[in-house]
């Protein structure tokens, strides 16, 4: 029997950086981060910083959060424990 096993792990990367635009977070318009990067609105201008974030070695792959064992052909859950 084939099954495909779904895990969930938690990855909480933390990097420090110097954001030179401003003097402190109130500066700050509008933010998010996607792909490693700091997204964020100063004086109505987009910047961007890398955050080198390296989240691969941040992953508890020891813990994981949550782990299904599911049917590849119907993609119906068979099993299903959280942490």
């Amino acid at each position: 029997m084939k099954v495909q096993i779904r895990t969930e792990y938690a990855c909480c990367p933390s990097t420090t950086i110097d954001i030179p635009e401003i003097e402190n977070w109130n500066g700050v318009e509008e933010w998010y981060v996607k792909w490693d990067k700091l997204h964020y609105k100063v004086r109505g201008e987009w910047h961007e910083i890398g955050l080198d974030s390296n989240s691969l070695e941040t992953i508890s792959w020891k813990r994981p959060i949550n782990t299904e064992i599911v049917d590849p052909e119907t993609e119906r859950v068979l099993e299903s424990e959280e942490e």
